[in-house]
């Protein structure tokens, strides 16, 4: 079974909040004059998108077709069906269409 990819957003999130929560946590005080002080920056920068993302964001538990295992008859059935469409969809002899 694949795992689902997870998604930093939604279309549930708040932009609003979002955009607020990271106005309140910029700093752009910080004096960068070295390559470790533009490093740290960059972190900070990323960590506070993040947490700005991780409060903006409501989760889902959304639960996919995927992830729900069909009886072995089911999937015979529906493969039968599958395989009666592509029959109909593409004729090479008019007795496939009657």
């Amino acid at each position: 079974m694949k795992e689902r990819k997870i998604f930093l957003t939604n279309k549930k999130t708040g932009w609003e909040l979002f955009r607020s929560t990271l106005e309140k946590t910029k700093t752009l005080s910080l004096r960068l004059k070295t390559s470790s002080k533009i490093e740290m920056a960059i972190q900070k920068l990323c960590n506070d998108i993040f947490e700005a993302v991780k409060t903006s964001t409501p989760e889902t538990s959304k639960v996919s077709n995927r992830d729900i295992d069909y009886s072995m008859e089911i999937k015979d059935i529906v493969q039968q069906k599958r395989k009666a469409r592509r029959t109909w969809y593409r004729p090479r002899h008019q007795a496939d269409k009657t």
